[in-house]
């Protein structure tokens, strides 16, 4: 398809250079996927007291190993709570889960928020996100927001996992409950507001919802982006 099209508009800043080393004479565009305009990309602060997950509750998504990840590490204990922000069809079978496991009265199930301020106040109270499978928007969205996030290893990532080069990210072991409660541990024991705007105002100049539109604009127009050798923007 790339090679009877005019030009490609690509969905991350790492694809770049792949692309044009596959075809060097057909140009490219990054609209990076995006969630929110610029303006409304920042850290805000609470206190510190939850571990959160936003996504669907699905299969795919692991997010039973974030429950059986929780109650091993024993965070509970310290009055930290787990926030489950989704739905899905594993609803029923993850509250079972937890009350099995013993952390019912440690987790909060909010079902989906799309609200961007009601989300933003969650994070704000956030010590780490975890992304228990494969990690695409809430990557994003949590380092959108300045707040550090937990990644399984070895999963099919969506392209957002090209902004771990801006730090914030931390890899546990795949499917490994263990791996994740000691990750877990040690974000709690070493939580700080400190690098949360600077993160936040790197996603905000290149994940926003005006970055995206740029890209298609500048691909429709056929003009040239501001982007450095390797794909990324270049700083203004």
């Amino acid at each position: 398809m790339r090679r009877i099209s005019s030009g490609t508009v690509l969905y991350g800043y790492g694809s770049v250079q792949p692309a044009l080393r596959e075809l060097p004479n057909n140009p490219v565009w990054v609209a990076p996927n995006s969630l929110y305009r610029a303006r409304e990309i920042f850290s805000t602060e609470s206190p510190l007291k939850r571990i959160l997950y936003v996504g669907r509750l699905e299969s795919a998504k692991k997010v039973d190993i974030l429950l059986r990840g929780f109650a091993e590490s024993g965070l509970s204990d310290a009055g930290i709570r787990l926030t489950i922000v989704g739905d899905g069809s594993q609803l029923p079978e993850l509250a079972a889960l937890s009350d099995q496991i013993g952390i019912t009265n440690s987790i909060d199930f909010l079902g989906h928020i799309g609200d961007r301020a009601t989300l933003q106040e969650i994070y704000a109270s956030t010590i780490c996100s975890v992304s228990p499978g494969y990690a695409g928007l809430s990557l994003t969205q949590s380092l959108g927001f300045g707040v550090p996030i937990l990644v399984s290893r070895d999963e099919p990532h969506a392209p957002e996992i090209e902004l771990s080069r801006f730090g914030g990210v931390t890899y546990f072991d795949t499917d490994d409950t263990t791996s994740l409660a000691h990750a877990l541990k040690v974000a709690a024991a070493s939580k700080s507001y400190a690098g949360r705007q600077p993160l936040s105002s790197r996603i905000a100049a290149t994940y926003s919802a005006e970055a995206m539109a740029g890209g298609i604009v500048a691909a429709l127009a056929n003009t040239n982006q501001r982007l450095e050798s390797n794909g990324w923007p270049l700083d203004d």
